[in-house]
């Protein structure tokens, strides 16, 4: 039984250090582990302590009291903090209340709730330790598990992935430096547990993991086993190669529709934030409905941040506009999103972005009386949108800039004393920075590929009637810093969407 025991350590330490090897962390950085006192995760952080002589890491422990079962939580906190110290850890250790944050976010799941409150401690420790990577305990039972629920929910091919040994940070944050690490994937729960019993290390036992009242625990419980008595013993195992067969295949459409999505998609065209994707209906309706599906889905995850909510069904409809490049269509999806087919493009966006409310923007003028102090500041706030307008005190402080841009640079010999923010208006002109003559503004715009939707969104800063900045596309000619200009003619506007 020693000699059993024994190889089986040597083993699950050996697979630990090839999943570090392939994670591509370097030796002495900092390994945020959490550790719930479990089988698991107190098996994760033994063997990497363990294993630090091989492959040395400054390893930092990090576990949540989510205040849910009382004594036992507090127990299991003491425990953990315990064993760092014996390991001669730091750690961090944190209370949250999951009942008030699923009041606060409107979350329905506690399961949900916890998970989020969870990753939201674990990722605010990587921050504070300066750390890129978090280990977690996921073994090879929860990722069978993971896709069982997937299957059940009717996931596509993303879902059946279930989960992979490094991947981005979850919903809802936007985190892209830090990125969880799973060293257990291809190790089961029961080895963990004989691994805890072959160093003699005690771990605690969750009393919530027998409560039928979670899905989890149902799956686990009552599935799982129904699975492997009554149809393929192997269940498990068969999960898992689903898991990686999906995992290849989607990996491989994934290249190919980020590909598609660079040459296709255009994210804010107007300002470059993150709240708007648009597609010409023309370059994506020959597409194969597969990459159609993708590009919407991406979309949507730029947009919203996540794909949580977003079904088959929205999907499917979304791409049923493409079919509408000649109509003015509108789908309402969930997290207050929408998607429209408008003017042969595709777009999806907050439904705050909605063309009645950019169209509510017509007819707003602000006048402002132009700073004349050296240094003097004045701050325009307009429907969520703020100018600062600033006289330059040095001309090194003029920078040269992307036509582009959201700051810009005027001589204010032509600005006058006085400009007014609008939007545009029929029978605009302009003349764009290196032209010698004037343009319609709405030929310009057509140039720039801004759609007539857009336009109505696009803030202009005039002089009298002559437009002198279409933010966030080209100043005018009129106004452009010559050489023989000294500072105290240096006008700096700076936009903030």
């Amino acid at each position: 039984m020693t000699k059993k025991c024994e190889n089986r350590y040597s083993v699950l330490e050996t697979r630990t250090i090839q999943a570090l090897l392939r994670s591509g962390m370097a030796h002495y950085e900092t390994l945020v582990v959490g550790v719930s006192g479990g089988p698991d995760s107190t098996a994760l952080l033994r063997c990497l302590s363990r294993i630090t002589s091989v492959f040395p890491l400054k390893l930092h422990v990090a576990h949540l009291n989510h205040d849910f079962r009382g004594k036992e939580a507090d127990d299991d906190e003491a425990f953990v903090l315990d064993l760092a110290k014996q390991l001669g850890l730091n750690c961090t250790s944190e209370y949250q209340d999951t009942d008030m944050y699923q009041r606060q976010h409107g979350i329905s799941s506690f399961e949900q709730g916890a998970r989020e409150l969870r990753y939201e401690f674990l990722l605010k420790v990587a921050q504070e330790q300066q750390s890129n990577l978090v280990a977690v305990a996921h073994t090879a039972d929860d990722l069978a598990e993971t896709v069982l629920e997937h299957i059940l929910r009717g996931s596509g091919l993303n879902g059946l992935r279930g989960m992979s040994e490094i991947s981005g940070w979850p919903w809802p944050s936007k985190e892209t430096k830090v990125k969880l690490f799973r060293p257990f994937l291809d190790i089961n729960k029961s080895e963990t547990s004989l691994y805890c019993d072959s160093i003699n290390q005690a771990f605690r036992q969750d009393t919530t993991n027998d409560m039928l009242d979670f899905t989890r625990n149902r799956v686990r419980k009552t599935l799982m086993p129904l699975l492997a008595s009554e149809y393929n013993p192997q269940i498990q195992n068969a999960l898992i190669r689903l898991s990686r067969s999906s995992a290849i295949d989607f990996d491989y459409i994934e290249q190919e529709m980020n590909t598609l999505w660079d040459e296709m998609s255009v994210c804010d065209t107007y300002p470059p934030q993150e709240h708007r994707v648009e597609f010409d209906i023309r370059q994506i309706s020959p597409l194969h409905p597969s990459m159609q599906r993708h590009l919407v889905r991406k979309a949507y995850t730029h947009v919203c941040g996540d794909t949580r909510r977003i079904t088959e069904k929205h999907i499917s409809a979304v791409v049923k506009l493409i079919d509408h490049i000649h109509e003015n269509k509108t789908i309402h999806l969930p997290f207050g999103l929408m998607a429209q087919s408008i003017d042969g493009k595709l777009c999806i966006c907050h439904r705050s972005k909605s063309p009645s409310d950019i169209l509510s923007l017509e007819g707003i003028e602000q006048h402002i009386i132009l700073p004349t102090q050296i240094d003097e500041q004045i701050h325009v706030d307009i429907n969520s949108m703020s100018f600062c307008f600033k006289l330059l005190s040095d001309r090194g402080q003029y920078k040269s800039v992307n036509p582009s841009g959201l700051t810009q640079y005027f001589c204010t010999n032509a600005m006058g004393s006085q400009a007014t923010i609008r939007f545009w208006k029929a029978g605009d002109k302009f003349k764009p920075l290196g032209m010698l003559g004037h343009k319609k503004l709405q030929d310009f715009f057509t140039d720039a590929k801004v759609n007539k939707v857009q336009r109505h969104c696009v803030p202009l800063i005039a002089v009298d009637d002559e437009i002198v900045w279409v933010v966030g596309h080209r100043i005018s000619d009129t106004v452009k810093i010559k050489q023989d200009i000294d500072a105290t003619n240096i006008l700096e506007i700076a936009f903030k969407p």
